[in-house]
């Protein structure tokens, strides 16, 4: 786990960089929002 999203960024602290390319932006969105869970179980799936 990182201590922040984009630690890159100059509002994090970071170095910065002119912009985040689309696979970071997207890796960073699922991390943040995971896809539904396909079978739709979700803690259901548990029982």
């Amino acid at each position: 786990m990182v201590p922040t999203l984009f630690p890159d960024h100059p509002d994090h602290g970071g170095v910065g960089r002119p912009v985040l390319t689309r696979f970071e932006i997207s890796s960073a969105s699922l991390s943040i929002h995971p896809a539904p869970n396909p079978t739709g179980g979700g803690e259901r799936s548990t029982r």
